[in-house]
């Protein structure tokens, strides 16, 4: 009898998978240390309270409200310059100083605010964190405070949503058109760069 490898499953559509539900028993009760991995697995810190919270309630119902009241917490306003962009060519070299030293203000107090929603959104800024990691951009590539708001709120937005959807949006912010210089497509020389990392990196793989 033929065995099938990894690739076999994928393409027959049966991907195998080692996760099973959770079930506490005897021989794998709800304790402590299970209770703790979960918190620091899915948010930011751990308490006592939250620990002791946890430990009289169903793992199960836990995760399932934990990842409710994510998808239903509401946004932070959104700040009153995410729609500056930087100044063209011919303003003058104060109006350039200007921006710059505001952007970098509105950058930090941005990044701020994240570490702020990290304790009051924990498992949703987590997803965030992960997306982040997956759907790379850097900074010094644009620069931009509402290139940069765009893009964490594009995280937000979708992080716990419809991967495809996801991928889509992504293809379109204009801190991922930068860094992976999608803006210098021309209908005549287009750059691959963002393509090829759509396909080996945010999707399919090198193989």
């Amino acid at each position: 009898m033929k065995t099938m490898d990894r690739n076999d499953h994928i393409r027959s559509g049966k991907i195998p998978t080692q996760l099973k539900k959770y079930v506490p028993s005897t021989l794998m009760p709800w304790n402590t240390k299970r209770a703790y991995h979960v918190l620091r697995r899915l948010q930011y810190g751990v308490n006592k309270k939250e620990l002791n919270e946890l430990l009289i309630q169903n793992p199960t119902d836990f995760i399932d409200k934990l990842i409710d009241d994510a998808i239903n917490k509401p946004f932070v306003e959104a700040p009153s310059w995410i729609d500056v962009l930087p100044p063209s060519g011919d303003v003058s070299d104060e109006a350039r100083k200007n921006y710059i030293k505001e952007n970098r203000i509105r950058i930090l107090e941005y990044r701020l605010n994240w570490l702020e929603l990290m304790k009051t959104h924990s498992f949703r800024e987590k997803m965030v964190l992960f997306w982040h990691n997956h759907f790379v951009t850097e900074l010094e590539s644009y620069y931009c405070s509402s290139y940069l708001y765009s893009y964490y709120h594009l995280l937000q937005t979708h992080c716990l949503g419809d991967f495809k959807e996801f991928v889509g949006e992504m293809g379109l912010n204009e801190a991922m058109l930068i860094y992976l210089n999608g803006f210098e497509n021309t209908s005549q020389e287009p750059n691959e760069n963002y393509a090829r990392e759509l396909y080996e990196l945010f999707t399919l793989g090198v193989d």
